[in-house]
């Protein structure tokens, strides 16, 4: 909803928010602040101490727009001048409207509302001479042919001034019809719609067009074959060829190109798409959202090696024609390129001039749209995208023909040639390579100034004059700003934080006993710790997988990775070790000879135990046997005399054995 605030209303401030956003505004520019958000309800500690303010009344003084901030005055206790940001400003008359609101509700539930201005209204072409004299012969006519105490004829003769010809004919008119319409004059000749031809040979004509005058080599010699032997075949005479012609020419000039170059080129000509209105939807009404290469190499920061051309992701306004933010990666375009460049777009601008030193710079655009219009792509097409808008009420919309994206396209290419070609490192959108073509070797941009630079061109594009003398600026701040003592924010979503995660890709893992595991990264457990062996959703930016976000109810919960000094930053280093690791084949080598190994003491195994049951059963066949006498251990007593001593026989060694 729009945030509407009148210069001098009294209001109060929701300080807990307040201080998280003061807190996260310090945090944007560097400063340290210690903040620790516990539990779902993020209570807030700032440095141990609670907020400076206490709740009280004040009195809006001002509003500045591109930070999106009220300046005001104290109306309690000490003289207190303040500025806090819009979002956590209280009206403190909310719940006289929501009384007055209630009221009104229930009057028009019992009273019938006034009819709309903008209704249609029927318009009447029968003149008004004419209406009188049919109404007055329809009143004479009545009372003549009524059967209580008619009037004669020579009366209504005589009222009604005609002789007995005319007088006949109305009586039989009005015995036919009552109605005072039919004594209206009529006009000589056909009836409009009339026509001389035979209503047979006008269908056979018009059944024609349909099925014969099509495609690109659509002529009149082959219609008027096809008519003349329809017509012959109903016993019909054959229309001339200027009567088709006539037939043809009655047809409404989008039909005539349907009918030659199809519904394509008849849309693209003639299709109707209406004009936005100021009053209520305008600015910020659709946003386009699209990708291309930057037209410029950049380098490395800190060996200065070229790295080739960054994807650039614009938002654009479609009503204001200023862009709103973009985003610009290395990487392919994909979901995280567009959250970036919607959270931009989201908020206001003025940290971000901060940090880039360049606060003397005006970019007031920002705020939530009503739709976002992109093309076809697999990422702007993605169902979590689809789904944040959902959420937000935001129309997710698809370019329904090619000319409902010319604006971000050309926007693109003003950006690419006007900019983006003119800088060291440049290159055309699709060069012909010669062998002399080396941009990259001319790149002297990290991709750090490459974003300044678009930040300083962007501003400079925002406060162009266009065709009605207005720039993109200031056709936003003549809707949002103060206007006649009130402050009229522009739209915004519940968080932007949580609505540029919800667009990021969602994965489903199951919580492992040592953390949270994705990707052969561990995280920590966070809320999840009583949740082992259990799924929840999780959020990845590929940009940064030191951190990912699980969602536990309703929020989304920040678990950071475990070993951070030896896991990979973003998702390509990730798949590029894990890639690493695939195509080692030392590694495989090493373990398909322990296979080997495996098995050959496997079977090694198996030739040693058959020996030693083959020995086994010799024994036990020697004990059963007694070749060799008893073999059974048993122990002497000292009183019986000691056994007889064999003698000592060397036989010669088994050669199994």
């Amino acid at each position: 909803m729009n945030a509407q605030l009148a210069l001098g209303a009294t209001v109060t401030v929701d300080e807990e928010s307040e201080l998280i956003d003061l807190a996260n505004r310090n945090l944007h520019l560097g400063q340290d602040s210690n903040v620790n958000r516990e539990g779902a309800g993020q209570n807030l500690i700032l440095d141990g101490a609670e907020s400076p303010f206490t709740p009280s009344f004040y009195k809006v003084i001002g509003f500045d727009l591109s930070s999106s901030t009220v300046t005001l005055k104290s109306e309690m206790g000490a003289d207190v001048t303040r500025t806090v940001s819009l979002a956590n400003v209280i009206s403190a008359d909310d719940h006289i409207k929501d009384i007055a609101l209630s009221v009104v509700a229930k009057h028009r539930e019992t009273n019938i509302p006034n009819a709309r201005l903008d209704e249609p209204i029927a318009f009447d072409s029968i003149d008004v001479d004419a209406k009188i004299e049919a109404q007055r012969r329809t009143e004479i006519m009545s009372r003549h042919c009524s059967k209580t105490n008619p009037i004669s004829k020579a009366q209504a003769m005589k009222e009604l001034g005609l002789g007995p010809t005319i007088f006949h004919r109305v009586k039989r008119i009005h015995r036919t019809n009552p109605d005072w319409h039919a004594q209206l004059p009529g006009q000589s000749g056909r009836r409009p719609g009339e026509k001389r031809i035979d209503p047979v040979v006008d269908q056979i004509i018009q059944e024609v067009f349909i099925t014969h005058r099509i495609g690109y080599g659509a002529n009149d010699a082959e219609v008027m074959d096809e008519i003349e032997r329809r017509c012959i075949d109903a016993n019909k005479n054959v229309p001339s060829r200027s009567t088709v012609w006539r037939r043809w020419q009655e047809i409404s000039a989008r039909e005539r190109l349907e009918s030659s170059d199809g519904s394509a080129a008849a849309n693209a000509k003639f299709g109707a798409f209406p004009t936005p209105k100021v009053e209520k939807e305008y600015p910020g009404r659709i946003h386009e959202i699209d990708h291309t290469p930057l037209d410029c190499h950049a380098i490395d920061s800190k060996t200065g090696e070229p790295l080739g051309r960054p994807h650039l992701t614009l938002v654009r306004d479609v009503d204001t024609e200023g862009i709103y933010g973009f985003a610009l990666l290395y990487g392919a375009p994909k979901r995280a390129s567009i959250s970036a460049a919607i959270h931009m777009a989201l908020c206001p601008k003025s940290n971000l001039l901060e940090r880039l030193g360049m606060s003397h710079l005006h970019w007031p655009l920002y705020g939530k749209p009503e739709q976002y219009r992109v093309d076809h792509g697999s990422d702007l097409q993605a169902l979590s995208f689809r789904m944040a808008c959902n959420g937000e009420d935001i129309d997710h919309r698809s370019r329904l023909r090619p000319q409902s994206g010319g604006g971000i396209e050309r926007q693109l290419g003003i950006l690419n040639r006007g900019l983006s070609q003119t800088l060291d490192g440049g290159t055309a959108s699709a060069p012909k390579k010669g062998p002399g073509y080396r941009p990259g070797e001319k790149a002297i941009y990290t991709l750090e100034r490459l974003t300044a630079i678009i930040v300083a061109w962007i501003c400079k594009w925002n406060n162009r004059k266009g065709r009605d003398g207005l720039s993109p600026n200031e056709r936003f701040e003549r809707k949002y700003g103060v206007h006649d003592g009130v402050i009229i924010a522009p739209p915004t979503v519940s968080d932007p934080d949580r609505f540029v995660i919800d667009i990021l890709e969602t994965k489903s893992v199951t919580v492992a006993r040592n953390g949270v595991v994705t990707r052969d990264l561990v995280y920590e457990f966070g809320p999840f710790k009583n949740m082992v062996g259990q799924e929840i959703m999780i959020k990845i930016d590929p940009n940064n997988l030191h951190r990912i976000w699980g969602l536990n109810g309703n929020y989304w919960h920040p678990l950071n990775i475990v070993n951070i000094h030896d896991s990979a930053k973003t998702l390509s280093e990730q798949k590029l070790i894990l890639k690493a690791r695939r195509a080692d084949r030392s590694a495989n080598r090493k373990r398909l000879d322990a296979q080997a190994e495996l098995n050959r003491q496997k079977d090694m195994g198996k030739t040693e135990r058959r020996i030693i049951l083959r020995a086994q059963e010799d024994v036990a066949q020697n004990n059963r046997m007694g070749h060799f006498g008893s073999t059974s251990d048993s122990v002497p007593s000292e009183s019986s005399p000691s056994p007889k001593s064999l003698p000592v026989v060397i036989m010669e060694m088994d050669e199994e054995l």
